[in-house]
C-alpha cells in the first residue's frame, strides 16, 4: 500500500493537507483543488502539482479523491466521508464530503 499511496499524487496532496489542517477540510472539489495546490505549495512539493496524473480540472480530482480513499485510510489513517449536504453551513452544496484523520 505504501507504493500506492508513493504512486498517487492527490493522496499525498490531501496527507499534506491534512498535515496543515489536522482539524480536517469540508468542502467540494473545486475549492478543495484550490486547496491541495497551496497546501503543496506550501510543503514546497511542486514536484506533484507538474506529475502527469495530477488533476487539471475538479471533475477529475473527484474521481481520483474516490480512488485514494482506500490508500489514505491504510496508510495515514484519513477518512472521506462523501455525501454531505454543505448548503446550511456555507461549505459548499448537497454534493459536499468531509476529509479527517481518524
Amino acid at each position: 500500500m505504501r507504493l500506492a499511496f508513493k504512486q498517487d499524487v492527490v493522496a499525498q496532496a490531501i496527507k499534506l493537507l491534512i498535515d496543515l489542517n489536522p482539524e480536517g477540510w469540508r468542502g467540494n472539489t473545486k475549492p478543495l483543488l484550490d486547496a491541495l495546490r497551496k497546501a503543496v505549495a506550501k510543503a514546497k512539493q511542486n514536484h506533484l502539482l507538474e506529475h502527469k496524473t495530477w488533476p487539471k480540472t475538479d471533475t477529475w480530482l473527484g474521481r481520483q479523491l474516490r480512488r485514494a480513499v482506500p490508500i489514505l485510510r491504510k496508510t495515514c489513517n484519513i477518512e472521506i466521508e462523501f455525501g454531505l449536504d454543505l448548503r446550511q453551513t456555507g461549505e459548499g452544496d448537497k454534493d459536499g464530503f468531509e476529509i479527517r484523520k481518524r
